[in-house]
């Protein structure tokens, strides 16, 4: 018996690993809104159902990719090498951070938006039940769908408007390491930091996919805020640590820095994030 266990517990490991795997190519080539479960299941040569009972949802599948993207850039941080890591002096971690945060952002801002979308599901759902199924003639004239006034349905036109990268579909208010920030949701681009008690698949119904997004991403946002302000103290006792920690944080969540991380710009962010932090952090003069 423990041994057909194991064997079961390999081949979930190796479907886990496929999935995901495809899921990432899958992105790499085409707009997320047609990245569905069918085609990552085709393209991993595993069941629908398979991806449905590991993943619970889209959103939980996408989240679980974002998952790996922050706890991979968290370890870093809490054991790898300096600067990233501990021992260096807290003005080049604080640099190595933004640096790290802006790589992740960039090279995964098509799996955060797709992300944020899909786990927004939920919430635009609701509020299209909320507000009744009676609209103007107008109103879907102006929206382009007459006669069909649901949101949740596949849009013919990539999606609504504000859906892409630099939006924050589901209205958190995260920052880096999370899917509600740029490029995450743990830091950018992904919910899912250090401290997130939402994991891939939580939510299988997908009923409660909207909230649970939002919390993890204020999880993820404490967790980081935590690590810069602890760092921005120790380089400057004098300054209003809390403060700084939220206007460094806050500006990677910026829409349009998050739309210069998804149009290619990461290299102007990230220099202009290395000079905001050390003009910020250099010693007072006297």
């Amino acid at each position: 018996m423990c041994v057909v266990v194991g064997v079961e517990r390999a081949d979930a490991a190796r479907n886990r690993a496929a999935i995901l795997r495809a899921t990432e190519e899958l992105l790499a080539r085409e707009d997320a809104e047609h990245v569905s479960v069918d085609a990552v299941a085709a393209a991993a040569g595993v069941g629908k159902g398979t991806v449905f009972r590991r993943f619970g949802s889209r959103a939980g599948l996408l989240r679980a990719l974002v998952d790996e993207r922050m706890d991979d850039l968290s370890r870093r941080i809490r054991t790898g090498p300096p600067p990233l890591g501990p021992g260096a002096p807290a003005v080049d971690r604080l640099t190595a951070f933004f640096d790290a945060v802006v790589d992740v952002a960039s090279r995964n801002s098509a799996l955060i938006s797709a992300y944020e979308y899909a786990a927004a599901g939920p919430q635009r759902s609701a509020a299209a039940q909320a507000a009744g199924p009676q609209r103007s003639a107008a109103a879907r004239a102006a929206a382009g769908t007459p006669g069909n006034d649901d949101p949740t349905l596949p849009a013919t036109n990539g999606g609504p408007a504000g859906a892409g990268p630099g939006s924050d579909p589901a209205g958190t208010t995260a920052g880096p390491g999370t899917p509600a920030g740029p490029g995450t949701p743990a830091g950018p681009g992904s919910t899912a930091g250090p401290g997130s008690t939402a994991g891939p698949g939580s939510d299988p119904a997908g009923s409660t996919a909207g909230t649970t997004a939002t919390q993890a991403a204020t999880d993820a946002y404490a967790w980081w805020y935590e690590h810069l302000t602890a760092l921005i103290a120790e380089a400057r006792p004098d300054l209003d640590a809390e403060l700084v920690g939220h206007v460094l944080l806050g500006s990677l969540h910026a829409p349009p820095i998050r739309t210069l991380l998804a149009d290619g710009s990461a290299d102007r962010v990230r220099d202009t994030m290395r000079r905001l932090v050390t003009d910020l952090l250099a010693a007072p003069r006297r």
